[in-house]
């Protein structure tokens, strides 16, 4: 192959080549790596890549390298992450020069830490759900046992109380993970229709008065007049009840949970605000993807499907979830917007 030809492979290259001889001057450089690195003629390859002053640390001297080298490297420069292949090039006249390729290989790491990440996500997701499933097994087979031996009637009706409320909690578990079965699958269908967002409100404190007394805060509704949303009631229900769920389960005992209900730039918000466990900074930009748990080290935490439900449900109404906390420690606040109907 002549040489015009092979400089015209290389030039054609979307990888970055460089040639550099002992001395590390640079001898070649294709157009692919100099669009990134810049002008490169009367440098050496360290200047070129690194912007150092000296060889960098562990690169092999051409004397004594045997031919060929492959590692990953993390440029300060660019900011990218490449895979390099050096090779060893004999020339006519007996000289060593270094042919180093260098392929970008940022996005391929990101997709695969990302993958990692989320069969991580999974793995504990599992494990969760078991321990989820499992826990109320026991309540029930000892409830179970008390209905079965007879006896005792107001026992019996304890019993028969707590297998009431452990069937409801595993129904809703299942119905939360067939929910978000139907988010994944694109398959969730909203039946919308004007709705008063105070009456909706009503119906879900309503819904939620044990769950309320058992969290023992005191409780703020601020509403300011009648608003009407273009919503699917029932799922409308299911958004606020998961918004408020959060904020009870999170808060300690004598804490407070506020509802405002407003307008807002056209919008109806509604807004609930604790003085719980709060979000650190690390954690706030995640607790909306499904299997992330919004304080993944506190006991209290659900299946992490709640809230990637709750917004998912929002944007399907042309609405939006956002969240805020000042941190650890310091409450959270959670604001659910809706298009005003009309």
């Amino acid at each position: 192959m002549s040489e015009s030809r092979l400089a015209n492979i290389l030039d054609a290259m979307v990888d970055g080549v460089y040639v550099a001889n002992q001395r590390h001057e640079l001898e070649y450089v294709n157009p692919a790596l100099a669009r990134v690195f810049g002008p490169w003629q009367g440098r050496k390859c360290y200047e070129y890549l690194e912007d150092r002053a000296d060889v960098c640390p562990g690169c092999p001297g051409l004397d004594s390298f045997d031919g060929a080298r492959r590692w990953e490297w993390a440029s300060r420069k660019t900011g990218r992450v490449y895979d390099v292949v050096d090779s060893l090039v004999i020339n006519p006249d007996g000289t060593r020069s270094k042919l180093e390729i260098l392929r970008d290989i940022t996005e391929l790491k990101r997709e695969q830490e990302q993958a990692a990440d989320e069969a991580r996500r999974k793995d504990a997701f599992v494990a969760l759900l078991a321990h989820e499933l499992r826990t109320p097994l026991t309540p029930l087979l000892h409830a179970a046992q008390v209905i079965a031996g007879g006896g005792d009637r107001e026992l019996a009706d304890a019993a028969s109380q707590i297998v009431v409320q452990q069937v409801r909690h595993m129904s809703r578990l299942i119905d939360d993970l067939l929910d978000a079965s139907r988010v994944t699958r694109g398959v969730v269908i909203l039946r919308r229709e004007p709705v008063r967002l105070g009456l909706v409100l009503e119906s879900v404190l309503k819904s939620n008065e044990p769950t309320i007394a058992d969290a023992d805060v005191k409780l703020e509704v601020i509403s300011e007049g009648d608003i009407v949303v273009e919503a699917d009631p029932v799922r409308l229900c299911q958004i606020l009840s998961n918004l408020l769920g959060n904020a009870l389960k999170f808060t300690d005992p004598g804490g407070l949970v506020r509802i405002e209900v407003a307008r807002q730039r056209g919008e109806a918000v509604v807004r609930i605000t604790d003085t719980g466990v709060g979000i650190s900074r690390e954690e706030l930009p995640r607790i909306f993807e499904m299997f992330v748990r919004a304080r993944p080290d506190d006991t209290r935490g659900g299946l992490g499907i709640g809230l990637a439900l709750a917004r998912t449900l929002a944007r399907l109404h042309g609405g939006e979830i956002r969240a805020h906390s000042a941190g650890r420690g310091r409450g959270s606040t959670f604001e659910l917007e809706l298009p005003i109907h009309g």
